[in-house]
């Protein structure tokens, strides 16, 4: 008759979290997007974890109207829409908005994740679970790694501080309050706070956070 030995823990099978509830993977850790702890087993399937506010989509569409209404077409493509980066194993980013310079992307796959790091990326707040990662790690790690792979330029809008911080290689990382005009490039340059105040939202935005305090 088999002993059974209950000294010996019984391994629990975790499930396995999927690919698509990854934000980025950077040196080979992935970061997994908000909410996705609550997201949850149902039916056998999770359950869409928590997508981005009202004001960070605000903001991403204003990006993406101005730099087409702005940007030569000729010389640069911008994008969106979570596009992805995956330039060598165990890292593999998204971005809010990335510029590339045309030259740049001629023979892209574009049916896959670009193959090369954009001339400069935007993103607006972080979407990560912070549970177990502090959010200003996750923010320099995925900068840094931009900025070594090659971006000229990486601009983090921050919502909840009101500021905007402008990395380059090199040199000392900056941080501006969003009311300030801040430059993406060749001339064009945005002011979130004037664009909610032509979106008729500024009002909205401030009182919002006076109820936070």
């Amino acid at each position: 008759m088999e002993v059974l030995d209950i000294q010996k823990p019984i391994k629990k099978t975790r499930k396995k979290v999927p690919d698509w509830l990854i934000c980025d993977t950077i040196n080979g850790v992935d970061y997994y997007y908000k909410g996705y702890k609550q997201a949850g087993f149902k039916n056998g399937k999770f359950n869409e974890p928590m997508g981005a506010s009202y004001l960070q989509g605000l903001i991403v569409m204003y990006f993406a109207g101005l730099l087409e209404l702005k940007l030569d077409i000729s010389e640069y493509h911008a994008i969106t829409n979570e596009a992805g980066i995956h330039l060598e194993k165990g890292n593999n980013l998204s971005g809010d908005i990335l510029i590339y310079r045309a030259v740049d992307v001629v023979g892209f796959d574009l049916e896959k994740y670009a193959s090369k790091a954009p001339f400069i990326a935007i993103e607006v707040d972080t979407q990560i679970e912070t549970t177990e990662f502090d959010e200003s790690h996750y923010v320099y790690e995925k900068t840094r790694k931009l900025l070594e792979w090659g971006t000229e330029k990486v601009i983090w809008v921050f919502s909840k501080t009101e500021t905007v911080m402008i990395a380059r290689p090199n040199q000392d990382w900056l941080i501006r309050d969003w009311k300030n005009d801040v430059e993406i490039i060749d001339g064009i340059s945005f002011n979130i706070v004037k664009q909610l105040e032509k979106k008729g939202l500024l009002k909205n935005w401030q009182e919002r956070k006076k109820g936070r305090r």
